[in-house]
């Protein structure tokens, strides 16, 4: 198992690698500014690289026409001065690109760390199941249509892994599970317990409760869908990062924004996540 110091040397050698963002500024950078113009603006088609045997993060798209909640949100991409945006891609594209790295420095896993280090596709995408793992956010705006469902449900229940991030207050959590148990009805969301094989896949997480939300006024959760609905022995396929930001650490971890010791935390459940779905 490889231990806190290789994983603070990696983030501090990409914090030299920074010059987009000054300290705390939250200002962006033009070529940072032009690509999430052309990304919020952009049809609903699939973004990234094609599929090419690399791991290669994938962030779920959402949105659009009659199903589409996040008119109704009150948030947009108001923090730190973003303008208005699409809820599915905050933290992109610099939460990829630097995850990738510390993957990449971490492990033996052949990552794609190239470009924006990640692809952007919807649910209804036969190329989704080329990728066994899938992230989501913002699904308190999130209201799918019958063909997403289907296919999240046939991604899953086929070996797929769906980590659930960025998302905060009762009533996401309750949008969540309502569109969950139109995709995997009879399942039900339930704590990962603290001594769970996720939380000891690559690094030893002691206590996962001990990472701080970047937003900070409410406890964490961990949540999840095992398989069969057997916590002790069920494939855990779905993880839930309520009241957590794990993928906002890692986009601010080369600005200096949040303390180096929270970000190396973060990034130690990201890893352990790909570890944990790579093996089951």
């Amino acid at each position: 198992m490889i231990g806190k110091g290789l994983l603070a040397a990696t983030a501090a050698a990409l914090a030299l690698g920074g010059s987009a963002l000054a300290l705390g500024s939250g200002v962006m950078d033009d070529d940072a500014t032009t690509a999430w113009a052309a990304l919020v603006q952009a049809p609903q088609e699939s973004s990234g690289p094609e599929y090419n045997g690399r791991f290669t993060y994938v962030r779920i798209r959402f949105g659009g026409g009659e199903t589409d909640l996040r008119n109704f949100g009150r948030r947009g991409f108001g923090r730190r001065g973003r303008g208005g945006g699409a809820p599915w891609a905050h933290d992109w594209p610099r939460a990829e690109i630097n995850f990738a790295k510390i993957l990449e420095a971490t492990t033996f896993i052949d990552t794609f760390a190239e470009d924006n280090a990640g692809r952007i596709l919807t649910l209804d995408d036969p190329e989704l199941f080329k990728y066994p793992v899938a992230t989501i956010i913002e699904v308190g705006y999130w209201r799918p249509s019958d063909e997403e469902i289907t296919k999240l449900r046939q991604y899953v229940l086929k070996g797929g892994f769906l980590i659930v991030d960025d998302f905060r207050e009762d009533w996401t959590l309750q949008n969540f599970a309502a569109q969950i148990q139109r995709v995997l009805p009879g399942y039900r969301i339930q704590l990962v317990p603290e001594d769970h094989e996720i939380f000891n896949s690559f690094f030893r997480i002691e206590d996962p409760y001990s990472l701080v939300p970047p937003y900070g006024w409410n406890p964490p959760s961990y949540l999840g869908i095992f398989e069969d609905n057997d916590v002790e022995e069920g494939r855990l396929m779905v993880m839930l990062n309520f009241n957590q930001d794990l993928q906002e650490y890692w986009e601010f971890s080369d600005r200096g924004y949040y303390p180096i010791d929270l970000s190396n935390e973060a990034y130690k459940f990201g890893v352990n996540y790909m570890i944990y779905s790579f093996t089951h």
